[in-house]
């Protein structure tokens, strides 16, 4: 049980450190979790030769938070908060991963399924 408990205390602080920077916005009010993830978009839609699909920014009054919203070629709607995302009905939450980069790839992998090949 306690190493259960050491391993669980050690993988919060991990997490905190890598997630520190990441879901910070800039002058800009966007996340380099985002950024990296808007990359992520691009990439996948590049190895595809499809077209990138229409991302609109918005900004959440209630919030006062940006977050990006596009669709994908097979209609699922996805969205970019600072700290996580969604794309259709699948969410990566950030406490669902150690760090950025392990979410920006999950959310990779569901923007590939939605994304075949253009022949």
């Amino acid at each position: 049980m306690l190493k259960w408990i050491r391993r669980q205390i050690y993988w919060r602080r991990d997490h905190e450190r890598s997630w520190a920077r990441a879901r910070q916005p800039d002058e800009n009010g966007i996340s380099s979790f985002q950024r990296d993830c808007l990359d992520t978009l691009e990439l996948v839609h590049q190895r595809a030769h499809r077209a990138l699909p229409l991302v609109a920014e918005v900004t959440a009054s209630t919030v006062k938070e940006k977050f990006f919203r596009g669709v994908l070629a097979d209609g699922r709607t996805f969205f970019i908060y600072v700290d996580g995302a969604e794309v259709g009905e699948r969410n990566f939450e950030e406490w669902d991963f150690l760090t950025p980069e392990e979410l920006c790839v999950a959310f990779g992998r569901a923007i590939e399924a939605a994304t075949p090949p253009s022949r």
